[in-house]
C-alpha cells in the first residue's frame, strides 16, 4: 500500500464532516503518514476522530474493537468506510480520553528524572507497585481480547494511554486479528523492540503462538516504562533471517 506522506487528512475530514458524520473538527492530536487523529464534535459532544488510509477494502475486519468494550479499552462508537479520489479512508470515532501516551510520558519522567517526584502524593503507587498497577490493567485489556477470540500484536507503551488517576486504556487497533479455530495466522507486522524472534521468523503461527508474542509484548513494555529503554536490541533488517542491532 502506498501512502503519501502529504496527504491532506483535513481535506479527507472535512469530506467525513460534509457526510454527517460529525458537525466540527477541533485541534490536532497526532499523525503520522498512516492517519491522522483530530478532536472532533459530535451533537456538541468532544470525541476522537482517526482517519486511516486503507487501500484494500477486506480489512475492514481489523476494526473489530468496535464490538469490544471493557474499562482498560478506549471505546468506538463507529467506524465509516468511504473512497475518495479511488482511494479508501476510514473514519474511526472514540471515546475522548487523556491525550497522553505512556510512552511518552515514561520517557519525560525518565529523561527529567521526574518519575519519583511526580508519583509522591500516590506513595502507594510508586516504583514496582506502580508498574504491577499497570501490569493488571494492560493483561485485563488483553483478556477482553482474548474472551472475543482477537489478538493485538501491536502492544507498545505508544499504544497505551493514561488518565490522571492512572487508569490505562489501550487505543491502537489497526493490527488486531481474529482468531479462527485451527486456522495459522499471517505474521501482520508489529514494532521493532517488541516482538520475539520467534515472531520475525515465523510466516505463520498457531493461536497459542499469537498468545504468548502478546505477553512477551507486556514485558518488554514493562521493561520499557521501569527502565526508560527497550528490552531488545534487534530488528529485521532484511528477507533473509538477519537482525541488526538498533
Amino acid at each position: 500500500m502506498a501512502i503519501n506522506i502529504n496527504e491532506n487528512y483535513l481535506e479527507i475530514f472535512n469530506s467525513f464532516k460534509n457526510d454527517g458524520h460529525f458537525t466540527n473538527i477541533g485541534k490536532l492530536l497526532c499523525k503520522d503518514p498512516f492517519s491522522e487523529v483530530r478532536e472532533i464534535y459530535v451533537k456538541n459532544k468532544v470525541m476522537v476522530g482517526k482517519i486511516v488510509r486503507d487501500d484494500n477494502s477486506e480489512n475492514y475486519g481489523k476494526y473489530g474493537a468496535y464490538d469490544i468494550r471493557g474499562q482498560n479499552l478506549v471505546k468506538i462508537h463507529s467506524i465509516i468506510l468511504k473512497e475518495i479520489n479511488r482511494c479508501n479512508y476510514f473514519l474511526i470515532i472514540m471515546e475522548k480520553t487523556m491525550p497522553r501516551d505512556l510512552g511518552k510520558l515514561n520517557d519525560y519522567f525518565h529523561n527529567h528524572n521526574l518519575l519519583k517526584l511526580i508519583f509522591d502524593p500516590f506513595k502507594e503507587l510508586t516504583g514496582d507497585y506502580l508498574l504491577k498497577f499497570y501490569c493488571k490493567q494492560i493483561i485485563n485489556a488483553l483478556e477482553i481480547l482474548k474472551r472475543c477470540n482477537y489478538v493485538l500484536f501491536d502492544l507498545k507503551p505508544e499504544n497505551l494511554l493514561i488518565s490522571t488517576n492512572f487508569i490505562i486504556k489501550l487505543s491502537y487497533f489497526s493490527l488486531l486479528k481474529k482468531i479462527k479455530d485451527k486456522e495459522k495466522l499471517k505474521h501482520p507486522g508489529g514494532t521493532d523492540g517488541y516482538l520475539s524472534l520467534d515472531y520475525y521468523k515465523n510466516k505463520k503461527f498457531t493461536e497459542e503462538e499469537a498468545y504468548k508474542q502478546e505477553y512477551f509484548s507486556l514485558g518488554a513494555t514493562l521493561y520499557y516504562l521501569k527502565y526508560g529503554q527497550r528490552m531488545l536490541k534487534f530488528k529485521k533488517c532484511d528477507n533473509n533471517d538477519s537482525f541488526t542491532p538498533f
